[in-house]
């Protein structure tokens, strides 16, 4: 049993301790409980605590009476947790001995020791057998152009256009919403209406974002290194480059929603918040819910398909969702926090599919923290994914099959490395792929990369930059450290992307 974390609450709950702890509960403060403890067993909540909102959300308060709320720990489907909360000592006395009697229900609230609700949670039960399942169908007459697709959306405060990130269609969809929306509310005489919401900034990017919209950062290369798009991201920055470069022409602004990449990690990585530092808990959402329904369900599924790909099958399944659950909350409080203060604004939110299902994902936690109409939209290049329960959006858009040009590759691995903080970054080639021209020009393994075509290198985000533009069969020069002797080479870029079986990278001496 968990005590509360406002210790002027106490009281409120002493009727209850003594007779918890004759019952074998061990009675703990919150801050004696890590997370990682959490899926250790069952857990009885005296009043909210941190713990209890990261877990469930805000917590239901009310001003009179006691209530009892029993859910499945979201952590371990084997165990319990119960969120109990009480007005008084008085209202604790007189309900407490009374809940034996209720043993069947999940939720119970009382009033002067007289039960005033009672509810029974839907429990699984029964054997399950995997049948082949039935296909979806759209009713043909229901399909709607886009006009009228945009004239139902543009009601809505928060319009979401998922996206698979490597889906260049998808991206093209994004943008035609984007003018769309825009020459509407232009029309309307609304013309700043309009801000662009997107995953793929950490909120520390802010300040870079509100520059580069405004002018007063003048490059795109300067702007990328600002807000450390790569190393936040690090997807092909031309996927998102015409939505970015059409809202600085209009000064739409666009608002970094995501939280820093090396949180996400570590929470995956050791399975509990537990190792974050103080800097990187100022930074996480305390209120988090892991119990909407479905949630879980989906994520099980994204893990096994994440394990099979990543072969990360030494990290738990609690790591991962809470480390999902942290990014979605991030997303919808920086949604509502930003329309809260601003309400004269409507919002195009750019993220992952699995960010916008209806109920499992962002849109009910910007629905928990404020009422406003939603609408979800999900590019689809012709494969309908997704039909369970709770994956669910207000319209697909069957795209155009598009792909960008190829990117120019120089063909090696890369590891940034920094030797103190007083000196920087360095750039160092690991290995080298035995299809590129690398290897013929003359690259190593062990070489700095200190210069492309005189564009100073200090890390992979600069590299990357630097050929943003190059295209296969181009020629680049590089200024290399080997031995501490400064070489200039030469490397025609390759075309990485058509080696679809490609052999290991090898490191060259």
């Amino acid at each position: 049993a968990v005590l509360p974390e406002d210790k002027k609450e106490l009281a409120l709950y002493l009727p209850l301790t003594a007779a918890l702890e004759e019952q074998g509960c061990r009675i703990v403060r919150p801050e004696e409980v890590k997370n990682r403890e959490l899926s250790q067993g069952s857990f009885l909540f005296l009043s909210s605590s941190f713990h209890s909102r990261e877990l469930f959300g805000t917590a239901e308060s009310r001003e009179s009476g006691f209530s009892l709320e029993v859910r499945i720990n979201p952590l371990n489907k084997e165990q319990v947790m119960a969120l109990l909360t009480s007005a008084s000592a008085e209202e604790s006395e007189t309900a407490f001995p009374k809940l034996s009697h209720y043993g069947n229900s999940s939720r119970l609230f009382f009033q002067q020791g007289e039960i005033k609700e009672q509810q029974t949670a839907s429990a699984e039960n029964g054997i399950h057998l995997p049948l082949l399942k039935p296909p979806a169908g759209v009713p043909v007459p229901q399909i709607q152009d886009f006009s009228a697709l945009l004239e139902d959306i543009s009601r809505s405060r928060v319009i979401y256009a998922g996206e698979t990130h490597t889906d260049y269609g998808a991206h093209l969809v994004q943008l035609q919403l984007l003018q769309a929306l825009r020459k509407k509310l232009e029309q309307e005489g609304r013309n700043d209406g309009l801000v662009i919401g997107m995953e793929m900034f950490p909120r520390s990017s802010q300040p870079a974002l509100d520059s580069y919209i405004n002018g007063a950062i003048p490059t795109e290369q300067e702007f990328l290194r600002l807000s450390g798009y790569y190393d936040a991201w690090g997807y092909d920055y031309r996927m998102y480059r015409d939505i970015i470069n059409y809202a600085k022409a209009r000064r739409i602004p666009i608002i970094a929603l995501n939280l820093p990449k090396d949180i996400v990690s570590t929470v995956f990585e050791t399975g509990s918040t537990d190792e974050l530092t103080a800097e990187q808990r100022s930074e996480v959402i305390p209120d988090r819910d892991l119990d909407l329904p479905g949630y879980r369900e989906r994520l099980v599924q994204a893990y096994a398909l994440h394990k099979e790909n990543k072969e990360e099958t030494g990290k738990s399944f609690n790591g991962f969702l809470q480390a999902q659950a942290l990014r979605d909350e991030t997303l919808a409080a920086s949604i509502a926090g930003y329309l809260q203060a601003h309400p004269e604004k409507q919002m195009l939110v750019l993220a992952g599919t699995g960010h916008v299902y209806k109920d499992t994902a962002v849109p009910a936690r910007v629905a928990r923290r404020m009422e406003c109409r939603q609408s979800v939209l999900i590019a689809n290049d012709g494969q309908v994914t997704g039909r369970e329960q709770g994956w669910r959006a207000d319209y697909l858009l069957f795209t155009e099959k598009a792909e960008l040009p190829p990117a120019g590759k120089i063909g090696v691995l890369l590891n940034e490395t920094q030797k103190s903080e007083s000196q920087p970054s360095r750039v160092e080639i690991t290995g080298i792929s035995p299809v590129s021209k690398a290897d013929d020009a003359g690259l190593r393994q062990g070489d700095v990369i200190l210069a492309v075509d005189s564009t100073q290198i200090a890390t992979i985000g600069d590299l990357k930059t630097a050929l943003l533009d190059k295209k296969p069969g181009e020629t680049v020069q590089l200024n290399i450290v080997r031995q501490e002797k400064i070489l200039n080479i030469k490397v025609e870029l390759s075309d990485m992307e058509k080696q679809t079986v490609m052999p290991p990278m090898q490191p060259k001496k």
